[in-house]
C-alpha cells in the first residue's frame, strides 16, 4: 500500500492567460529549516496520489527525494507539481519549435496532415509559451515569496515526461537564466516528426554549469525514440555539453511509456540534476 504523501495544494492556481489549475507543494524533511532547490513537474496529477494519476500509480517523487536526501546524495527539495489541463498538448508542444525555420513549420503541417487528416485536433491551442510564462512569471515568484527556496538557477529544475519532456527541454533552452537544470523522460521526439531537434540545433544554451538529462524505454511508443534521442545526444555534444557532466542520456530496454517506468528509474536523474557535486 502507497504511503500517505502530505501536500499542500493551491487549488485553482490563477493565471493572467491560461485557465487555472491545481498545483501541489510537496516539502522535504529538512534540517535547521534550510532553504530548498526546487523541482518544477509537469502533470501534476500523476506525483503524489496514485488516487488521482492517471494510470494509477505515481511518480513516487517524494519518496525518491527523501531517500536521496537521507544519503546525502541531493539537497533538500521541494517539488512543485503542475496540474495539466484538457490542452495538455497545446500548453506542452513548443510553440517555437514550430517555428524556428520555415522548414520545420512545413515538416509541422506535414505531419499533422498525415497524423491528424490535415487539422490539428480541436482542443489544440497552441500556447507553451503562455504556459512557460505562466511558470516564470506567476508560479515562481508565488512559489519563492510562500517558501523557503534558493532560487537561483543552479537550484530550479523543471521536469516531465513523454509531452512533459518536450516541454522541459523547451523551457530550458527559453529561460535558461531561470532553470539551470531540465529533465526530460521518454521525450515525445515524434511528434510534429522531430522538430524539436532544429530548434534544438539553434537555441541550446552554453552549458556554463547547467544540466539536461534525457532516457527513453523500448516499449510502446518508447520505441521510436532511439533515432530522434541520438541525435539530440549529438547536439549536445557539438553545443559543448560534456556527457556525464553537462547532460546524460539513458537507455533503459525493456522499459514502456508508464509511470511505473518513470517511478523506477527517477532517482538516476533526480541526483544528476539536484547534486551539487
Amino acid at each position: 500500500m502507497q504511503a500517505e504523501i502530505h501536500t499542500i495544494r493551491h487549488a485553482g492556481f490563477s493565471s493572467a492567460n491560461l485557465p487555472p489549475r491545481p498545483v501541489d507543494v510537496w516539502l522535504p524533511p529538512r534540517a535547521a529549516g534550510e532553504a530548498c532547490a526546487v523541482l518544477y513537474m509537469h502533470d501534476g496529477q500523476n506525483l503524489f496520489d496514485s488516487a488521482q494519476s492517471y494510470s494509477g500509480v505515481t511518480w513516487g517523487v517524494a519518496e525518491a527525494i527523501t531517500a536521496l536526501m537521507a544519503a546525502g546524495k541531493i539537497p533538500p527539495t521541494l517539488v512543485v507539481g503542475i496540474h495539466n489541463t484538457p490542452n495538455r498538448v497545446g500548453e506542452y508542444l513548443p510553440y517555437g519549435a514550430i517555428h524556428i525555420h520555415a522548414a520545420a513549420e512545413q515538416r509541422f503541417n506535414a505531419w499533422v496532415a498525415a497524423e491528424a487528416g490535415g487539422q490539428p485536433p480541436p482542443d489544440w491551442l497552441l500556447n507553451s509559451d503562455a504556459y512557460l510564462k505562466f511558470i516564470v512569471s506567476e508560479l515562481k515568484p508565488f512559489i519563492d515569496s510562500t517558501y523557503r527556496t534558493r532560487p537561483q538557477a543552479e537550484f530550479t529544475a523543471i521536469m516531465g515526461s513523454s509531452m512533459g519532456g518536450l516541454i522541459s527541454a523547451y523551457a530550458f533552452c527559453e529561460y535558461p537564466e531561470v532553470f539551470g537544470r531540465a529533465g526530460c523522460l521518454s521525450t515525445h521526439w515524434p511528434i510534429g516528426d522531430g522538430i524539436l531537434l532544429d530548434y534544438l540545433a539553434q537555441r541550446l544554451p552554453l552549458p556554463a554549469g547547467r544540466r539536461i538529462y534525457f532516457d527513453y524505454g523500448s516499449e510502446g511508443v518508447d520505441a521510436e525514440y532511439a533515432p530522434y534521442q541520438k541525435k539530440a545526444d549529438a547536439l549536445l555534444v557539438a553545443a559543448g555539453y560534456q556527457p556525464g557532466r553537462d547532460c546524460l542520456s539513458r537507455n533503459f530496454p525493456g522499459d514502456p511509456h508508464h509511470e511505473s517506468a518513470w517511478r523506477a528509474r527517477l532517482p538516476i536523474p533526480l541526483e544528476f540534476l539536484l547534486s551539487q557535486s
